[in-house]
């Protein structure tokens, strides 16, 4: 059975994974966005192995006027709850000139067993 130091190993790798996936899919096309240009975001993702629920995933984001904003969080679920009681999100904004992303702001945290860590 996974430790709780694996499974914040799979939370992380997975909002990294979508973090690479989401945000690329999300800034290609031509040109500038406009203010009527408005693309909204929500995904969930619920993880299970061999039909077990342990954990799910949900991303959201906004993109208007040339800025982002986006927001992805996860936590164990199911039967893993029961050996690691564990969340994790990740927030970012910023603007998008061309093919380059610029952040403004940056987050990430965890919580384990009811206690907290940020960045």
């Amino acid at each position: 059975m996974p430790t709780s130091r694996s499974l914040r190993a799979v939370l992380w790798h997975c909002f990294a994974a979508l973090a690479i996936i989401v945000l690329p899919m999300m800034t290609a096309g031509e040109g500038r966005a406009t203010v009527r240009d408005r693309h909204d975001l929500d995904l969930s993702y619920i993880i299970t192995i061999a039909g077990v629920h342990i954990g799910g995933i949900s991303v959201s984001g906004t993109f208007v006027d040339g800025g982002y904003a986006i927001a992805l969080s996860g936590s164990t679920g199911g039967i893993s709850r029961w050996m690691a009681d564990a969340s994790s999100w990740m927030a970012a904004n910023g603007i998008i000139r061309g093919d380059v992303v610029l952040p403004a702001r940056f987050e990430i945290g965890m919580q384990e067993g009811g206690v907290g860590a940020e960045a």
